[in-house]
């Protein structure tokens, strides 16, 4: 059995996985403190009773840090370390980004040749470049963004309901006009010919898809192509699977 957990801004997921099957998905609201977040995990991983063989954890990192709700928690080798003494499972520790990013360019083929900008819209947008000239030599570049108009927490302070229990029209085509609007400066910058969306907005996206792509076709240039925008196929556990792939091919 395969560990991966999933370390959200919002909430934290533990996912337990049997060759390429996720079994369970266990979800716990991420704390303010490594400490804190520790405790939950090897409770959970503990009361599962499982025995695991291996296991990463993605959370988000900068220069040997680690990061939670945006603040500095201490080094990235810390936190390993003291997962690895608590749980008594070798760990790896990456970034959930890059681990999400890893997951979406696996379900692409390898004959493809492309300029792909996925984005995670949750509580937090991220978004990760891939230049896919050379499907064994990626390059991805990581971005940290201001939630906009955009973000699923934007979404509820403006709308004051959830993404989940909203079915107004109107509403779904002003946040596809946002949506244009933030993903147009980056589509020149970058020449995209692909745009993938996930996290939580994006299980909503037959709510927008249309209605972005009309407000797309209205900003691009007649000489430009529009670029195809898709939802990932797993918008919620990408990083989930993205980490399995990752114990299963070491």
């Amino acid at each position: 059995m395969n560990l991966v957990i999933d370390v959200g801004n919002h909430k934290t997921l533990v996912g337990y996985f049997d060759h390429d099957q996720l079994i369970k998905v266990e979800k716990v609201l991420t704390p303010y403190n490594i400490d804190k977040l520790l405790t939950d995990i090897t409770t959970i991983v503990v009361n599962s009773s499982m025995i695991f063989n291996k296991a990463v954890i993605g959370i988000e990192t900068k220069n040997n840090l680690v990061y939670l709700k945006n603040r500095p928690q201490g080094s990235d080798f810390q936190l390993l370390s003291k997962l690895e003494k608590k749980l008594s499972i070798p760990f790896q520790l990456l970034d959930n980004l890059i681990l999400a990013s890893q997951y979406e360019l696996s379900q692409l083929s390898n004959d493809q040749k492309l300029t792909i900008l996925y984005l995670s819209m949750g509580h937090q947008l991220k978004y990760s470049l891939i230049n896919n000239h050379n499907f064994h030599n990626q390059s991805i570049i990581q971005a940290n963004l201001k939630p906009e108009l955009i973000s699923g927490q934007a979404f509820l302070a403006k709308h004051h309901q959830l993404a989940k229990n909203t079915n107004s029209t109107e509403i779904w085509s002003s946040y596809a006009n946002n949506l244009a609007q933030f993903l147009w400066p980056l589509y020149n910058q970058f020449e995209l010919n692909q745009i993938i969306l996930g996290g939580a907005m994006a299980k909503y996206f037959h709510q927008y898809e249309n209605t972005l792509n009309h407000y797309l076709q209205l900003l691009v240039l007649p000489i430009h192509h529009l670029p195809t925008v898709s939802a990932s196929q797993q918008p919620i556990y990408n990083v989930l699977y993205g980490g399995n792939q990752i114990l299963n091919e070491n």
